[in-house]
């Protein structure tokens, strides 16, 4: 939600080149695909409300019993926060010029785009938090601004040409990327990082809560300790265990 309103933002401002495609093209992405994720969420509800308890599967029970990785959630925050300043930081840099106009991420409007996907990535670290879901939407908005970091530090972005002539010539030379595209490339890999873990793809992605061990009840069916000797849902006695 907060991508869509920069990227209307972007659109209003009147930002030219990729940055207005960019902004338009996210922003058709999310006027199809919010009612669409809505209905999807409303329907799965009415579904999950009418499944009685006992008909949940083990893997919706299992989902329940895990804790996201805090130090991955916490790496994808500071990651978003580290690209949301990194759009008011110096992009380029040069001993050929004093001074160079117009050098953030923030004034060549890519800034915006960057601070839509820091946003993003916060509210899907919350997400993962809450919810106690995986979602791959932290390596994706850590991918874009990754990109756009070497986006605006490559080709022609990467061009400075003198305000005044030199005899007679305007003076051009090729920028080096300076920290603002160092911070937001570092931003972007690190959400990535933390993104590829929250998803589920590293042993360390999710820590069981306990390992306590259960069984089911042969009268009604209900999930109880596997060293229980009476049923607390309908009294059934267990035999012990034989002896070894």
């Amino acid at each position: 939600m907060g991508a869509a309103v920069v990227s209307l933002f972007v659109m209003i401002s009147g930002a030219a080149g990729i940055v207005y495609g960019l902004a338009v093209l996210y922003f058709c992405l999310f006027l199809i695909g919010a009612p669409i994720t809505l209905i999807w969420v409303f329907v799965r509800r009415l579904r999950l409300g009418s499944t009685q308890p006992s008909e949940v599967e083990p893997e919706d029970q299992s989902a329940r019993d895990i804790e996201p990785n805090i130090g991955a959630l916490a790496l994808s925050v500071g990651a978003a926060l580290l690209g949301a300043v990194s759009v008011f930081l110096p992009a380029l840099e040069t001993s050929s010029f004093s001074q160079i106009e117009q050098n953030t991420l923030i004034q060549s409007g890519l800034g915006f785009l960057v601070l839509g996907c820091a946003v993003g990535i916060i509210g899907g670290a919350y997400r993962v938090y809450n919810e106690r879901n995986t979602t791959w939407s932290i390596f994706t908005l850590g991918a874009i601004i990754l990109g756009a970091a070497i986006y605006s530090g490559t080709g022609s972005r990467a061009e400075l040409h003198s305000v005044g002539s030199i005899a007679g010539e305007t003076l051009s030379v090729t920028g080096s990327p300076a920290i603002g595209l160092y911070a937001a490339g570092a931003a972007g890999s690190l959400a990535m990082l933390s993104g590829w873990i929250l998803a589920g793809h590293s042993v360390a992605s999710f820590e069981p809560k306990s390992t306590v061990r259960t069984k089911a009840c042969p009268d009604c069916a209900e999930t109880i300790l596997e060293a229980a000797r009476v049923c607390k849902h309908c009294g059934h006695r267990f035999e012990p265990a034989p002896r070894a």
